[in-house]
């Protein structure tokens, strides 16, 4: 089913919009030095706090077949998973081969990337399926998602920060990326249903 869902995200060009990190890898080449991990994933966050409502399957069809929520969750992330480290592990390799950046710098530029990729899934998650789809106002509805969202985001960014500057451990990194994905994995067995099916199903009939 996963191969199937990545043929169907590759024709509908599901996976462009991650061509952002090749964008950044540019910009980092020919100007001042950019983190893209944390400038790619936030300008594109929408793709995770509202991941139900961006289904390309139809909700209503998921409703009425009983399909478990937390397989279709799980297909969005693990498509988007591969999308955005393909596009992400490419602009790594512009940089290392034609910037010539250190390996060292690459390894790590990759671990805090896959952190802050798991993080922003699970965050994403659990705010796609809460009580801000019921907001009326769509500005406020996006405004709170984004709040809560780049809350948690710069809070996990700094703190990999202030975990690589005071032990420079690699361990201590690869661990955090093996504790956010049993986080995640638990995150998606606790999902069991729509919490509010018929403001989600509003964007298919707008």
């Amino acid at each position: 089913m996963l191969l199937k869902f990545l043929k169907y995200q590759f024709k509908s060009r599901a996976y462009l919009a991650q061509i952002i990190f090749v964008i950044f890898t540019i910009y980092h080449f020919i100007s001042m030095p950019t983190d893209m991990s944390r400038i790619g994933i936030f300008f594109l966050q929408g793709i995770f706090y509202d991941v139900i409502r961006r289904s390309n399957i139809n909700l209503q069809l998921v409703w009425t077949s009983r399909f478990p929520l937390r397989k279709l969750l799980w297909l969005h992330n693990v498509g988007y998973f591969i999308w955005f480290n393909l596009w992400f592990l490419l602009a790594e390799t512009i940089l290392v081969v034609f910037a010539h950046e250190p390996m060292a710098e690459s390894f790590r530029s990759i671990f805090r990337f896959e952190i802050l990729l798991v993080m922003a899934t699970v965050v994403g998650n659990v705010i796609s399926n809460s009580d801000y789809v019921t907001i009326k106002s769509k500005f406020w509805q996006y405004s709170a998602a984004a709040t809560v969202f780049t809350l948690c985001y710069l809070i996990t960014s700094m703190g990999v920060r202030i975990v690589w500057h005071l032990w420079h451990s690699y361990l201590l990194l690869i661990i955090a990326t093996a504790g956010l994905v049993l986080l995640w994995n638990y995150q998606l067995k606790t999902v069991t249903h729509f919490h509010f099916f018929k403001y989600l199903i509003k964007k298919e009939h707008d």
